[in-house]
């Protein structure tokens, strides 16, 4: 029987926004036990509230937040299917990169995108499921964003996936590049990931 590796979904593709909510619920459960059982026990040692216990016990309380918040954050949306996955693949021009299971933030509001496809010329996205805020607030910040750090990509944002499979189709493919040439999509998407929770 042959080994499959497991992957970690990364920030970017898909599984990603199911592996944060697990993981974060985990964190909050284990960091809250931790930080019980700590003052508990400093309570029995030490007979009273006021001890080295209770102050490692409130310092395990900080991760506890973290992990509520982080959990708060990405509740409301869903990692993307396998099935729509491989449709935005089939669709999407030669050359052009996919991001998943986007969450982007921004000083406002967190944003859910499903996809973005990246080209040299591009960034067309998907917004997800979930994704309470109007289409056009989503384009102007994601517009606005890419403007700001210097691209001349243009931005599509599109909140129905036939529309969005049907937008991929019209794009045009980047040229294939050597080796030692650089990809011009590769600094936009590193500035798109630091966007992302």
């Amino acid at each position: 029987m042959a080994n499959k590796e497991r992957m970690v979904p990364a920030k970017g593709s898909r599984g990603y926004i199911d592996r944060v909510k697990k993981l974060a619920i985990l964190v909050a459960i284990g960091s809250f036990l931790i930080a019980a059982a700590m003052f508990i026990t400093g309570l029995f040692l030490f007979e009273s509230k006021f001890n080295v216990l209770s102050i490692f016990a409130a310092l395990v309380v900080i991760p506890f937040a973290g992990a509520i918040t982080r959990f708060v954050l990405f509740a409301k949306y869903k990692s993307v299917s396998e099935e729509d996955e491989n449709k935005v693949f089939e669709s999407s021009p030669a050359g052009s990169t996919t991001l998943s299971d986007v969450v982007m933030t921004s000083t406002e509001r967190a944003m859910g995108f499903a996809f973005m496809v990246i080209t040299d010329n591009e960034v067309a996205a998907l917004v997800a499921r979930g994704e309470k805020h109007p289409t056009v607030k989503l384009y102007e910040y994601l517009k606005d964003l890419v403007k700001r750090k210097g691209f001349g990509n243009s931005v599509e944002v599109v909140d129905d996936m036939d529309k969005f499979l049907k937008h991929l189709k019209t794009l045009t493919p980047s040229p294939a590049r050597a080796e030692d040439e650089e990809d011009p999509q590769v600094e936009l998407i590193d500035m798109l990931k630091i966007y992302m929770a």
